[in-house]
């Protein structure tokens, strides 16, 4: 079934709401145009004409994924849902491949913070407990690195630790409890002197 008359901004969600379902499903952004259309109930042309091209609809997908998961950073929850939700481990999973493809499916320059929501929040909540910029910032990746590390590598460490006996989730949330003492424990940069 295909949609009719639909505005440019009516059509763009509709796509980026499609690809991002798709995505999360799999948890790979290999998906194809003609599928995201199919499941928007919208004519494939119409990827290329709203979005240029498809890497640039998944670059639309990390932004959305990353958005939700920066809300919820920010949010007024515990966060542990960042962690142990879906949406931080196909995130994980989409920065991944980017990785291995050796692209920035964000568009952006690499290391732009300003263009990645989640760094972004993280930095804010860095420098919410007294942190300078620098330091914010240098906590943030840390931050990231272990929950990405984490999440790209989750069932090799879990066997190769002897973690098997344990609950995913209560190591997930073992996990945010360490980066909640990453951040605590942030210290600014000492001088180097030269």
């Amino acid at each position: 079934m295909t949609r009719t008359r639909l505005t440019e901004a009516e059509g763009r969600a509709a796509l980026l709401a499609a690809a991002t379902e798709i995505v999360t499903e799999t948890g790979s952004p290999n998906i194809t145009v003609r599928e995201v259309a199919a499941r928007a109930g919208i004519n494939h042309g119409l990827v290329h004409r709203y979005f240029g091209t498809k890497d640039a609809l998944i670059a639309g997908v990390i932004d959305e994924i990353a958005g939700r998961v920066a809300r919820q950073l920010t949010g007024d929850g515990d966060g542990e849902s960042v962690v142990a939700g879906d949406e931080a481990g196909t995130l994980a999973r989409l920065i991944g491949h980017a990785m291995v493809a050796g692209s920035d499916l964000s568009g952006d320059a690499p290391g732009d913070v300003r263009s990645h929501p989640v760094a972004r929040a993280l930095v804010e909540r860095c420098r919410e407990q007294g942190l300078s910029e620098d330091a914010a910032r240098v906590a943030a990746a840390q931050i990231m690195a272990l929950i990405l590390g984490w999440r790209l590598n989750e069932p090799f460490l879990v066997d190769s630790c002897g973690l098997g006996d344990r609950e995913v989730l209560e190591l997930r949330r073992e996990l945010y409890r360490t980066c909640v003492r990453v951040a605590a424990s942030a210290q600014e940069p000492a001088t180097v002197a030269g």
